[in-house]
């Protein structure tokens, strides 16, 4: 899970003051797509402990109150409903951009393919359902890795007037979450015998590219919306030619 939470601002010129690492791009470069990709690490890991000025919470660790995963179907072989709570989200801050698409003339829009060499959830669970062969119904301690996170997000935003000037939300975001392996481990699965215990956590993990594919629907819809919440609190403070240079 790529979580990239204020890809637009990186390139940011405003009336703030930034922290250092971010640099500035103008849209009439020729390279401008990836002058913005390029400049998107410094300008995350700038962001990483917070900037309250802005509304941005600290990125690294990033904290998830809830995040709910229900069933994607009662047939699915992964019929669970999982619920994490107390979540902190590490290694978002550390990304690279492959692949940079941006439109401004015709439309608005983006495509970002981006790679993270790992995404860590931590946090607390409670699980109910059917996961393969096994019924659970557990909570305990949660840990979920995805390793090499290969990430496209496709943004479509509009322009608006605020104050005499145009400013740009995001009104669509998706996410389509690739990640060469993922890591589970969850406590407390089947308590009353540790062999079965042990048993369910090593099928997880020979199975975790199928398990992560039936639920990261929601997933990814869940961290686009924080994606898109949080950039445009920011976006509706900065005026578009303050954070993209003409």
């Amino acid at each position: 899970m790529k979580y990239i939470h204020l890809i637009l601002c990186v390139s940011i010129a405003c009336s703030y003051k930034l922290p250092d690492g971010i640099k500035l791009c103008h849209r009439s470069q020729k390279d401008f797509a990836e002058c913005v990709g390029k400049n998107m690490r410094g300008g995350l890991g700038a962001f990483a402990p917070g900037y309250k000025e802005m509304g941005i919470p600290t990125l690294n660790p990033y904290f998830i109150e809830k995040l709910e995963i229900k069933p994607p179907s009662p047939d699915s072989s992964v019929a669970i409903h999982l619920t994490f709570t107390n979540l902190h989200v590490s290694g978002m801050t550390v990304t690279d951009i492959d692949h940079m698409e941006i439109d401004f003339d015709k439309g608005c829009s983006w495509v970002m393919d981006a790679v993270s060499p790992f995404i860590i959830l931590d946090g607390e669970y409670t699980m109910d359902g059917k996961l393969l062969l096994f019924a659970l119904n557990a909570h305990g301690k949660a840990n979920v890795t995805q390793v090499n996170l290969r990430n496209r997000h496709s943004m479509w935003c509009e322009k608006y007037q605020k104050k005499g000037k145009t400013h740009i939300r995001f009104i669509n975001y998706t996410m389509d979450m690739r990640p060469d392996n993922v890591l589970f481990e969850f406590t407390n699965l089947f308590p009353s015998n540790k062999d079965i215990e042990n048993e369910i956590g090593k099928t997880l993990n020979e199975n975790s590219l199928a398990i992560f594919n039936e639920i990261k629907a929601p997933v990814e819809q869940i961290f686009s919306t924080i994606h898109t919440q949080i950039a445009n609190q920011v976006l509706s403070k900065i005026p578009f030619d303050d954070i993209f240079l003409p």
